[in-house]
């Protein structure tokens, strides 16, 4: 079974997930939403793994992730320039 995080890591991960909520909320656009959502939820997977060698993959999927946003996040600014 996964080791625990800290109360105070865990009260920092609960806002940075409330916080990206509040952000996606405002998003206009589909994609970008989508790719979010992905982000948020492979971000905590890689809290619940239950070995380090599960927990590098997850995190390897958050990255790729991570990659995704960001590359649409661009896209889509780039539009209003």
């Amino acid at each position: 079974m996964g080791t625990q995080v800290g109360h105070e890591l865990s009260e920092d991960l609960l806002a940075a997930r409330v916080r990206l909520q509040l952000l996606q909320e405002r998003a206009r656009d589909d994609e970008l939403t989508k790719l979010v959502t992905v982000f948020s939820n492979r971000g905590s997977f890689v809290t619940i793994a239950s070995s380090k060698e599960e927990a590098t993959l997850r995190m390897d999927d958050l990255i790729e992730s991570l990659t995704k946003v960001q590359e649409r996040l661009g896209t889509v600014l780039r539009t209003f320039m």
